[in-house]
């Protein structure tokens, strides 16, 4: 008989939960349909709040003045009760059903993307200050706050890294919509859950999408995306499905709890049936209105641009799915294609429903994906709609499904376009295969990396055995942007410290006499091989060990948070030595065709390693001033393990390098633009408004073969992308003036109060949204 200490914990965690909200369970027709169980990853470690791996609930009500006691979701009655019953009055049911849905969400994310999910770095505080400790910016959980507002919004803050859920007594008048006063919880809303939690992961995943607003599509798209992830896990509740399947016959085209996002926040507050709903717009009469492809051009406010993009991807969904079920329809109608009135069998009924299952998740696996595929910087609607095309084929070649073509179908017919192809065909709009450029007369291999130092990238990301500190001791000469002034940790000068120093020395020392592959070999030396000789014995464990102490969720997150830091310090020193030993013709014309090839295949400005030995000023770009050449940063190195068409796993690397310039905002007639704001006794600096702009590229990168397989590139030096970011800063500043300046940080000192803004509570700021989520 086994012993009980030989039995393996369970797999998953089954959670209790609201279906949407708990708006259903007062309605007859939805009653039995009102609350689903959740399957989440069982948490060892896992207690009272509750506390995981990655996030943690405190249930603290400010407006109360209250603090409600932590779940413990390991209670053995809790446990053999699949979780609390659903509740609206009970406080650690609310922290219950924001764990489950937090984490099944998260858990999507990592199953499509094949890697963890790691929360934004943390560079300040709440209070705008540096963390000049490296240890402390990792986050390694999410805090959640149940109750922390007593007002109609949810929101996540980038900040405090954390969800913050309101509470509010409902203002309709409509006794049929809801209580008239009664209190809802966002909270208990399982779409808004979800969208909020997406705000999270994607901030983590480019927080510049955020941080570094540039056009009209990028809070709209944070706010489409997280909607998009919203819907499509609806068709992972199986009764919640088979229910609508039945109510509207097969039909996904028809009004729906499917298609609805938030109804009881909506329905509360007097908006209706639903916050949004991604069948786009219907009639008086309930009937579904046509897209119209003008619409995007004359709608701003980020909701309402975004819910375009959702209409979007929810019309190729259900282009899809209708293509998938056409067999069942013929059969069940013996070819006239109209089902007999009445409730359809249940058989087909399962059928319709496992249909529209596969579909939704190969549709948000698609979305999901295109998140790898987009430009690091400046993302429009377009350049997403070429990622969902590009990463949908470079994993399944061959479309019999017609995925992409319905993709192409639904954005063309709601006016979504890239701004730079030909045609809507699908070679057109996939990212190309890079190339080098045959008139390139210096190896392209020269900056790439070998395929020893790809290949460690790709292994070494569960291995933490003193990478923190070597990553810490190789700062660039020319740093980061988030990295200026940095003061490494402090460190007591011990033996193993010393040993990690005498290993930056030599790699950076390597570097600066020009001799990179010196420096790769050193690196490789002391993660793979060991320690230097004279390292002491008790350092002489490989890096690479990774023990059995290290072997929690969370400690693999830290891992593969140091490990990344540690690579992108070396990467960053590695292309600094490559383009300063960059050999050109001595010609400024040859320099300037150079700098430009650079930049339109990296989308970087490399003059500033190159204006030592060679003349730039032949140069024809937006930026001229030499003291304006900045630094490259590299933002972000992730490994991924995709599983392909015929099963087999392809692990590939994300190399994300960025760069930015700060540019004077002017006028038309190239005048600059001046502060008109109240601001007392203005510095100098805030006299003319300024923004940064922003270049770089996202590699995909075959570390075995050490061959890029994309590089999905924003130039710094284009002057259309100049012009569109000055003609969409200039538009803020005339539509919303001081709003603008403060939102956008278009002055020195509307940067540093930035810091502590709330960026998504911020789409309601330029204009006047009372009401968020």
């Amino acid at each position: 008989m086994a012993n009980s200490n030989d039995l393996a914990a369970p797999a998953t965690r089954r959670l209790r939960v609201f279906t949407l909200d708990p708006s259903l369970a007062t309605q007859l027709t939805h009653m039995d349909v009102s609350v689903a169980e959740l399957r989440v990853r069982w948490e060892e470690l896992l207690t009272a709040g509750p506390v995981g791996e990655y996030v943690q609930v405190v249930d603290i009500d400010p407006a109360s003045q209250r603090f409600y006691a932590p779940v413990d979701l390991n209670h053995s009655t809790i446990l053999a009760e699949n979780g609390l019953s659903p509740s609206l009055g009970n406080p650690q049911f609310h922290q219950q059903m924001v764990y489950a849905v937090t984490m099944k969400t998260i858990e999507n994310f990592e199953r499509i993307l094949g890697r963890r999910m790691l929360w934004r770095e943390r560079y300040r505080d709440e209070n705008g200050w540096r963390i000049e400790n490296t240890d402390d910016r990792f986050v390694p959980r999410l805090s959640i706050y149940p109750h922390a507002l007593r007002q109609q919004n949810a929101y996540y803050s980038p900040s405090k890294l954390a969800l913050l859920f309101g509470y509010f007594n409902a203002s309709t008048n409509d006794t049929l919509a809801e209580l008239p006063g009664g209190l809802v919880f966002t909270c208990l809303s399982h779409d808004i859950i979800a969208h909020e939690t997406t705000h999270a992961i994607l901030d983590g995943m480019n927080r510049r999408l955020l941080d570094s607003v540039s056009n009209i599509d990028m809070l709209a798209f944070h706010e489409a995306f997280a909607d998009i992830v919203a819907i499509f896990q609806h068709f992972t509740l199986p009764d919640l499905l088979h229910s609508q399947i039945q109510a509207n016959r097969g039909d996904l085209q028809q009004d729906g709890l499917l298609a609805q996002l938030a109804v009881q926040f909506a329905r509360s507050t007097g908006q209706g049936e639903a916050l949004r709903n991604a069948l786009g717009v219907f009639d008086d009469q309930g009937h579904r209105l046509p897209p119209d492809p003008s619409e995007l051009a004359r709608t701003y406010e980020p909701h309402a641009r975004g819910a375009i993009l959702v209409a979007a991807v929810f019309d190729a969904f259900i282009r899809i799915y209708e293509r998938r079920v056409a067999d069942l329809r013929r059969i069940a109608t013996k070819g006239t294609g109209i089902l007999p009135d009445g409730d359809i069998h249940p058989d087909l009924a399962k059928r319709f429903a496992d249909e529209a299952t596969r579909s939704a998740q190969r549709v948000l696996s698609i979305c999901v994906r295109a998140i790898d595929y987009v430009p690091p910087v400046d993302l429009t609607f377009g350049d997403y709609f070429r990622a969902l095309v590009t990463a949908d084929k470079d994993l399944y070649p061959n479309d019999s499904g017609g995925y992409r073509v319905a993709f192409i179908e639904a954005f063309r017919s709601r006016g979504i376009y890239p701004l730079d192809v030909y045609s809507l065909s699908e070679d057109s709009l996939c990212w190309s295969n890079f190339k080098r450029p045959i008139s390139d007369s210096s190896p392209l291999t020269y900056f790439t990396p070998p395929s020893k130092l790809l290949r460690s990238m790709a292994d070494i990301f569960q291995t933490d055995s003193g990478l923190g500190e070597l990553a810490d001791l190789l700062v660039p000469d020319t740093d980061e942007e988030d990295d200026k002034a940095e003061t490494p940790r402090t460190l007591a000068m011990t033996s193993r410290h010393k040993e990690m120093q005498s290993v930056a020395d030599e790699i950076l020392n390597n570097f600066r006499i020009g001799n990179a592959d010196a420096a790769v070999n050193k690196l490789l030396e002391t993660i793979w091989i060991g320690q230097p000789d004279n390292m002491s014995t008790t350092t002489t464990t490989a890096l690479s060990d990774f023990t059995a102490s290290s072997s929690s969720i969370r400690d693999i997150r830290r891992a593969t948070y140091i490990s990344e830091r540690l690579f992108k310090r070396f990467l960053h020193n590695w292309i600094q030595e490559r383009f300063r030993t960059w050999q050109l013709p001595e010609d400024p014309a040859s320099v300037a065709e150079a700098v430009h090839w650079i930049a339109s295949t990296f989308g970087i400005d490399v003059r500033s390693y190159l204006k030592s030995r060679y003349d730039v000023t032949a140069v024809n770009a937006p930026i001229t001033t030499s003291s304006q050449f900045p630094p490259i940063e590299v933002f972000a190195i992730k490994p991924t393990v995709r599983l392909r068409e015929d099963g087999r796993t392809k692990t590939e690397l994300l190399i994300t390098i960025t760069q930015r310039v700060k540019v004077t905002l002017t006028d038309e007639h190239g005048e600059p633009i001046r502060n008109d704001c109240d601001e007392p006794n203005p510095k100098s600096q805030d006299r003319t408004l300024s923004f940064y702009h922003r270049g770089g590229c996202t590699l995909i990168v075959d570390p075995e073969s050490a061959k890029i397989k994309y590089s999905i590139t924003k130039n710094i030096l284009s002057k259309r992308r100049l012009e569109r970011a000055m003609n969409f800063f200039r538009q803020a500043v005339a539509m919303a003036g001081p709003k603008a300046v403060e939102h956008y940080g278009l002055t020195a000192q509307a940067q540093k109060r930035r810091r502590k803004h709330e960026s998504l509570v911020g789409v309601h700021c330029v204009e006047d949204h009372s009401r968020g989520y």
